[in-house]
C-alpha cells in the first residue's frame, strides 16, 4: 500500500469514527477519487472499507462534470431585435462576439448597426435571458 493510500485512508478512518452517516466531505471524496487513477475501485473498496459501485459512480460523476456541454441554441424573445429610429441601416455585415464570465460564447453574425444597438438595450435593461 503506498504512504499516500495510506495517509486517505487514515484520514477516512478518521471522519468514520466521527461519522457514522452522512456524507463524505468533497475534500475526502477529491482525495478518494485521485487515487482511482493508480489504484482499482475493488483495491481503494477494500483498503477504505466502501462500496466499489460507490467509487465507480463518483469517478463517473466527475467524468461528467469535467465533460464539457454542448452548446445550446437559445432564442431571443420577439421583438428584441425591433429597428431604431433614425440610425443608418446600411449593410446588416456587423459580426459580435461576447465571452461571457461563464465562457459561453455568444456569436452573432450579419447584424445592422440597429439590432446591435436593440440587443445592447435589451441586455442592459436584462429582457433577453
Amino acid at each position: 500500500m503506498t504512504t499516500e493510500l495510506e495517509s486517505v485512508a487514515s484520514a477516512f478512518k478518521q471522519w468514520r469514527l466521527k461519522n457514522k452517516r452522512g456524507c463524505i466531505p468533497s475534500y475526502l471524496k477529491q482525495k478518494i477519487l485521485q487515487l482511482t487513477e493508480h489504484h482499482s475501485h475493488e483495491q481503494l473498496a477494500n483498503t477504505l472499507g466502501m462500496s466499489s459501485s460507490t467509487l465507480r459512480r463518483w469517478r463517473q460523476s466527475q467524468q461528467e462534470q469535467l465533460t464539457p456541454q454542448p452548446a445550446q441554441f437559445v432564442p431571443l424573445q420577439s421583438g428584441a431585435l425591433s429597428t431604431t429610429a433614425g440610425v443608418d441601416e446600411g449593410p446588416a455585415a456587423i459580426h459580435l462576439s461576447m465571452t461571457l464570465s461563464n465562457n459561453l460564447i455568444l456569436e452573432l453574425k450579419g447584424l445592422s448597426l440597429s439590432q446591435v444597438i436593440a440587443l445592447i438595450k435589451s441586455f442592459s435593461a436584462g429582457s433577453l435571458l
